[in-house]
């Protein structure tokens, strides 16, 4: 049976488990669209994988805040929103025709794809 929690810090390791949905591949240290890299950081890496496991949910943004760990930051909605444009940019420059990630007004942002 594998480890869901790290026995020395109590981090949470389910969310670092591979993903492989579609044309998307997410592994903990690299993401690839459409057999492509797409140059992602780790809390980019990070937002995808909260996005993909939600299952075509909407993620709100205090959920995305939460799992990137910014809620001491003087602005905790702007870095998420700042690290939203990192990724779709990121997954666009890969593919223009990318729009797997899409924003529901009022509620948050969800993996489409």
């Amino acid at each position: 049976m594998a480890c869901t929690v790290c026995p020395n810090c109590g981090l949470d390791l389910e969310r670092f488990a591979p993903i492989h949905s579609g044309d998307l591949d997410l592994e903990a240290h690299e993401v690839r669209w459409k057999g492509r890299r797409v140059p992602l950081r780790p809390s980019g890496r990070l937002i995808v994988s909260t996005l993909v496991r939600a299952d075509g949910i909407p993620v709100s943004r205090n959920a995305l805040i939460e799992a990137l760990g910014c809620e001491q930051a003087n602005d905790p909605v702007n870095v998420v929103a700042v690290q939203m444009t990192h990724v779709r940019r990121a997954f666009h420059d890969i593919d223009p025709a990318f729009h797997a990630i899409e924003t529901v007004r009022d509620i948050g942002v969800r993996w489409a794809a």
